[in-house]
Formats: C-alpha cells, sequence, structure tokens
C-alpha cells in the first residue's frame, strides 16, 4: 500500500514538472517580422503607385497629342480646300481677287454651301484667314476665319466681319506663292501690277501646331507640322489670256469664219464662264 502511494506521487511530480518545464506552444508574428511585412509591402506599394501613375500620364499624352493631330488635320483640310476653289474674273473693279502674306490672306473662292437648298445663294464667296495672339496660351495664335455669302470686292466699305475661331493651339502659319512650282515669293497682289488678275499656280501652306501644355512645362509640349502644296487649278484655266490673243494673230479670218459657223449652230448656247453676282467682265 505505502509502495502504490509513492508510485502515484512520483507519476504526479512527474506531470507537474513536465507541465512546467515544456515550452510554451504560442501562434502568430513577432514584431521584427511585422516591421519586416509591412516595409516589403511599401516598397511593392510604392513601385506600383509609380508604374500606374506613370501609365495614367502617357495615357493623357497620347490622347493630347491625337486631339491636337486630329485638330491640326481638320484645319489644314478646310485650309486647303476653300484655297483650292479660289477663282479671279479680271474686272475693272477687282471684286475677283486674292491678297495674301506669309500669315494672312484673303480670296474669293467657290467653296460656299448653302445651308438649304431653297436658300438665294452661291457657291461663291469671300474668304478671309487671319491670325491674332492667344491671351490664354501664351506663344500661340488663333486662326479665324470669315465667310461672306456674296462678293463685293476689296474697294467697297465693308461690313465689320465675323471671324470664326478654327484653332488656338496655332504656333505659326506661312502661305507662300509659286506661278511655276519652283520659285515661290511671300506675298501675292492680284490688284497690283506684278500679279494682276493672275492667280498663282500653287500655294504652299505650312502650319505648326503646339498643345500649349497648362502647366508651363516645356518637356510636355508636344508639336505637330503640316504642309501641303496647293494646286489652283483656276490659275490655269484664266491666266492664258495673252498667249490666246497671240496664236489669233494672223488667223483672224479663219477664227472668224468658225466662230460664225459655231453661232450658226448653236444660236443660244450659253457661255462657259464664271460670273458672279454683280461683276462685269
Amino acid at each position: 500500500m505505502a509502495l502504490l502511494h509513492n508510485k502515484i506521487q512520483v507519476k504526479m511530480a512527474t506531470r507537474i514538472t513536465t507541465k512546467k518545464g515544456s515550452p510554451r506552444n504560442t501562434s502568430g508574428f513577432t514584431l521584427i517580422e511585422l516591421i519586416l511585412a509591412m516595409v516589403i509591402l511599401s516598397i511593392l506599394g510604392t513601385y506600383t503607385w509609380i508604374s500606374m501613375d506613370t501609365a495614367f500620364k502617357t495615357q493623357k499624352a497620347v490622347e493630347r497629342f491625337a486631339d491636337l493631330y486630329e485638330q491640326a488635320s481638320a484645319v489644314t483640310g478646310k485650309v486647303t480646300m476653300d484655297v483650292s476653289q479660289m477663282f479671279l474674273i479680271p474686272s475693272s473693279q477687282n471684286l475677283t481677287y486674292l491678297k495674301g502674306d506669309e500669315g494672312n490672306i484673303a480670296f474669293t473662292s467657290l467653296s460656299h454651301v448653302p445651308l438649304t437648298s431653297m436658300a438665294k445663294e452661291s457657291e461663291q464667296t469671300e474668304i478671309i484667314y487671319q491670325t491674332v495672339a492667344n491671351e490664354n496660351r501664351r506663344g500661340l495664335k488663333l486662326l479665324q476665319r470669315s465667310e461672306t455669302r456674296f462678293i463685293d470686292g476689296l474697294k467697297e466699305k465693308k461690313e465689320e466681319e465675323k471671324f470664326e475661331i478654327l484653332t488656338g493651339q496655332l504656333e505659326s502659319i506661312v502661305f507662300e506663292y509659286s506661278k511655276d512650282g519652283v520659285d515661290y515669293v511671300k506675298s501675292w497682289d492680284t490688284t497690283e501690277r506684278d500679279n494682276k488678275d493672275k492667280l498663282p499656280k500653287i500655294i504652299k501652306l505650312q502650319l505648326t501646331f503646339k498643345e500649349g501644355d497648362p502647366t508651363g512645362q516645356p518637356d510636355e509640349e508636344r508639336e505637330v507640322f503640316l504642309e501641303s502644296y496647293i494646286d489652283i487649278p483656276m490659275s490655269e484655266f484664266y491666266s492664258p489670256v495673252q498667249q490666246t490673243k497671240q496664236d489669233g494673230k494672223g488667223k483672224k479670218g479663219e477664227n472668224t469664219n468658225n466662230q460664225n459657223n459655231q453661232n450658226n449652230q448653236n444660236p443660244q448656247q450659253p457661255s462657259n464662264n464664271i460670273n458672279p453676282m454683280g461683276v462685269d467682265g
């Protein structure tokens, strides 16, 4: 009985000793592990934010450049269409004309489109392109366009022109004029003696557009440069007046007979010459 009691006491002591001497079974992270994890997460978050911010800036820059290029293409196409339809009919009143320098141009054109089919208007119009400083964007210009519904010429006193703004992101616009497509000059005036009643054969158009970033950072500004060579079909139609007169010398009788025969065959045939309203050729 005493031996059994001693064995029980030994076992209890052993259990108590084992329980007290065994290491504690804990779960979780230490303070160093938490700090290390926070440092790693902050580094990854920083790199992720930098990558996303760069991607967003690149996307915005591409969108701004695409908008600028689309605007530049639209403006260039509009100017090209108007200039290519330029026409001139020699007259003492100079109702049809071209007067242009390096940065501004005024001319008569056949590019007017009536708003409705019932409008009492023709395709003949006077068009003016001019540039003024853009007060909201330093270093840039406003390209303005004016169009009339009738032709009254340069000599008459006009009412105040109403201009529409085509773009406010123009850095420069250059017109150059050529009669042979080789040599170009910086001004042309059909009312003066040098180019009296003569249109140029080709007009070279150069436009430079700039983003004009509001932040004022030069690195963020991008440019679009477009160049166009515009043929003037009416120049070849109206210019060979003297050549026709020279060819007619010595053949007066033959030309008269041919003209009489054509008049007899087609007594009411209309003329092919373009005659604007109120213009006396």
